[in-house]
């Protein structure tokens, strides 16, 4: 099978680990989705979870090709480094277990990583996949060194792997607990009318993309990596052609909400990981980019709409 052949390609078996705003469309739009355990992520018993899952994947996938997704964590700018390690060690117990159980057939393992903290201290805007690392939080370094445990614990397992470092994504369904997340938290703080404090400049540029977009880009990388005739690891940024900045945001949700927004822009000691100009640029497998077409005005309106309606969300 050649890489122009498996593009669209949708034969094989997938496991996505983390079906939160990210893992959950991703999941949903697999042809051939594995369903697992709930996961009690402060269980002592996750490595025999893991296991046994493990065990009835290897079942499930037979000889046909396989990928599976981390997009599991809970960890954000802030977040302390014994939370993250604690996350890395749960990868780390994911992996052993797939390991141990490995099917026969052609073989990925696909993180979700954060190109806003794997790029938070980079120069020289826009950064592309050349541009070299650099994490200025526990959070960014917790992420590349499971960007490097992926790509590592793939290549013994003889399987390719693929790192999407992606910029912000948003969509309905954010879990509103976790501090990150800012066109859900405009969205809700049009909806019930309160004031809010944003500790980043107005003038900090980002790219968003919409998560059901952002699952037809992993579909569509997943097919491509898994169509070359040798294990290979890939680095791919994820994200859309056009960047805008927080205060251009905030008068997008004024605009799409009618509700005058009551913003304040204050400091706080998190800011410091925080680039103010994080422009991405993809130069791997650019086209499927294309798949990040939603326009930024409707998918701010279906987020503020799950917030005014969230019965039809639920439905």
């Amino acid at each position: 099978m050649n890489e122009q052949m498996a593009l669209g390609s949708s034969n094989y078996v997938m496991w996505v680990v983390g079906r939160g705003l990210i893992g959950s469309p991703i999941h949903s739009a697999a042809e051939h989705a594995f369903s697992s355990s709930k996961i009690n992520w402060q269980a002592a018993s996750l490595n025999d979870q893991f296991q046994s899952d493990a065990q009835r994947f290897r079942e499930f996938a037979g000889d046909r090709p396989w990928a599976v997704v981390w997009s599991a964590g809970r960890g954000v700018v802030g977040t302390s480094a014994t939370e993250l390690a604690n996350e890395s060690q749960a990868l780390m117990a994911f992996l052993t277990a797939i390991a141990k159980h490995k099917s026969s057939g052609r073989g990925l393992v696909v993180g979700i990583s954060s190109a806003g903290a794997i790029y938070a201290k980079s120069t020289n805007p826009p950064f592309d996949e050349e541009t070299e690392p650099a994490p200025a939080s526990d959070y960014g370094e917790a992420k590349l060194e499971q960007e490097q445990i992926i790509a590592s614990n793939a290549k013994n397992l003889g399987a390719s792997s693929l790192i999407l470092r992606t910029a912000n994504v948003y969509g309905c369904g954010q879990d509103m607990q976790k501090a990150q997340g800012l066109i859900s938290h405009l969205c809700r703080t049009a909806t019930t009318r309160q004031s809010t404090n944003l500790y980043v400049s107005p003038d900090t540029m980002r790219h968003y993309i919409y998560n059901l977009d952002l699952a037809q880009l992993v579909h569509g990388a997943i097919s491509r990596t898994l169509g070359k005739s040798s294990p290979d690891h890939i680095v791919k940024i994820a994200a859309t052609d056009q960047s805008v900045t927080v205060g251009e945001l905030v008068s997008l949700v004024q605009r799409v909400s009618k509700v005058p927004m009551r913003v304040g822009f204050g400091s706080d000691s998190r800011a410091s990981a925080q680039a103010r100009d994080l422009r991405l640029r993809s130069r791997v497998w650019p086209e499927l980019d294309d798949c990040l077409d939603s326009p930024l005005v409707v998918g701010v309106k279906n987020v503020l709409d799950s917030f005014r309606f969230p019965a039809a969300l639920a439905a």
